[in-house]
């Protein structure tokens, strides 16, 4: 066997290892379509429309491998949730069915108009279509090609083919939102400019944070270790300590989360 056929039967082998671990049919066509664009073969606009629609069906309150974030994610009495990177608004939806007053960030147009009709009911729920990061300005996010979602990380943009736009990104600390007592960042490699836009905010008010170290492929997987030593030094000098959790996703990968409280 030639050293080429050799790996790519291990590719072939790892994607049916981690089809069979996730049980999900969905999820299997999702990642075989992801291969094939990925090689650069034409596939109907229908296919890719079909397959981001299927993910406003998922439950709200369905938050598979995510469940241990639960404990963590409902703020004191009188405090706000911040959600950077809300999605279609799972974690958004558990704190505003709980009563709490949620300011969710969402860029990617397809996840906001879910995210928008999703909490339309919930009037303690504010919903906004602009990133944050370390300043105000004119971002580009790339489009994820079978998913609602997108990312601000250049690499990334590369990798879907979903093409990119324009999209206005704020400073946390220029909103002037008060009585923040959570702040959870999942936005897929960004992690670290939303911090330094949020200093001053996090500084004065102290709220928990739940940030979702990404850790995906080509330049993130590699660069990893530097982006998570990154945001532990800013967590340090903002007085936090923290706790890392991991996250199994896959057979073989994990995904990082911190924890982070103030300092007493």
């Amino acid at each position: 066997m030639t050293a080429f056929a050799a790996k790519a039967f291990d590719k072939i082998r790892i994607q049916i290892e981690d089809i069979v671990w996730h049980r999900s049919a969905r999820g299997t066509v999702v990642i075989f379509l992801n291969i094939i664009y990925r090689r650069r073969f034409p596939l109907p606009v229908a296919v890719y429309e079909h397959f981001t629609k299927t993910d406003e069906a998922n439950g709200d309150d369905d938050f598979g491998d995510e469940t241990f974030l639960v404990d963590y994610m409902i703020p004191e009495q009188g405090k706000c949730l911040v959600d950077v990177g809300a999605a279609t608004g799972l974690w958004t939806l558990f704190v505003a069915k709980k009563g709490g007053p949620v300011y969710s960030f969402e860029p990617s147009p397809k996840s906001y108009v879910v995210l928008k009709r999703k909490t339309q009911a919930y009037p303690n729920v504010h919903a906004y279509p602009y990133a944050l990061g370390d300043k105000d300005s004119i971002g580009r996010l790339g489009l994820a090609a079978f998913s609602l979602s997108g990312t601000m990380d250049a690499e990334i943009k590369g990798l879907h083919k979903g093409g990119t736009i324009d999209i206005p990104v704020r400073s946390l600390d220029s909103l002037g939102i008060a009585n923040i007592g959570i702040i959870k960042i999942d936005t897929e490699g960004y992690e670290t400019p939303i911090l330094q836009g949020a200093k001053a905010t996090i500084e004065k008010q102290r709220p928990r944070l739940i940030i979702e170290v990404h850790r995906g492929t080509g330049k993130a997987a590699k660069t990893f270790a530097e982006e998570l030593q990154k945001i532990e030094g800013i967590l340090k000098a903002y007085g936090y300590t923290w706790v890392l959790h991991n996250r199994q996703i896959s057979l073989r990968d994990i995904q990082p989360h911190l924890i982070a409280e103030p300092k007493a």
